[in-house]
């Protein structure tokens, strides 16, 4: 039986990669500690420089704290996962724990599954934000084997707007997978080929409840090729 591989969409300058090629092997893949690491990774600037989306790398973004109900939808993809376009994105998008120092946190909802970003930081100015996360998925929720993980960065980029909404577009990235299953092996060329990406458009509507108790929106961003893509079953 065919496998669904559920991607939550945990949901930018046009940057140039000037990095030399020997030197690109060396960026990260995860565990990312700063803005400037994300854009090291060649996934990750190829995927904004393709979106033809900028980023704000300032000092002084505005504070976000809250639950959001996001509704938008998918407007670009990478060429092998160019059938997720337009496809409708619905959940349940909380922000929480920004500090002084620039970190911020995540939680996403979409029908019972739960996601946590980690890694995360916020840059901008006055009410212009890019927030950069990283949320690794695994397991049977995400429609993965067993010991299989595959990590999605997160590029946002949004104005906060007056009553407290957030407008925002973004990029997700897958930057890495492993797997420890014997039945499973990482193809890791179609990583490397930095073409596993989507871009949406979505607005975050303010909400005053709990993650606990809001209700979760239906999501119809399922994919269905990605795992095919990303793991080779080994005979």
């Amino acid at each position: 039986m065919k496998k669904i591989f559920y991607l939550i969409f945990c949901l930018a300058i046009v940057v140039s990669c000037s990095k030399d090629e020997d030197d690109t092997s060396e960026a990260k893949t995860n565990n990312f500690q700063s803005a400037e690491e994300y854009l090291e990774n060649p996934s990750v600037s190829q995927a904004i420089k393709k979106a033809g989306v900028s980023v704000n790398l300032g000092d002084n973004p505005p504070v976000l704290s809250g639950d959001y109900d996001a509704d938008g939808r998918v407007i670009k993809a990478g060429e092998p996962i160019n059938n997720l376009i337009g496809l409708d994105i619905n959940s349940l998008f909380s922000l929480y724990n920004q500090t002084s120092s620039g970190k911020i946190s995540f939680h996403e909802s979409v029908n019972g599954i739960n996601v946590w970003g980690s890694g995360g930081y916020i840059t901008g100015d006055n009410s212009r934000f890019t927030i950069w996360q990283e949320s690794k998925q695994r397991g049977e929720e995400a429609g993965l084997p067993d010991n299989v993980t595959v990590t999605i960065a997160l590029v946002m980029i949004g104005t906060k707007l007056s009553n407290g909404d957030l407008s925002a577009k973004g990029i997700s990235i897958i930057t890495d997978a492993t797997s420890s299953n014997s039945d499973y092996q990482v193809n890791e060329q179609v990583i490397k080929d930095g073409e596993l990406w989507w871009m949406w458009d979505v607005d975050f509507a303010l909400q005053n409840k709990t993650v606990s108790s809001t209700k979760n929106k239906p999501s119809n961003l399922v994919f269905h090729n990605i795992y095919e893509l990303l793991f080779e079953k080994v005979r």
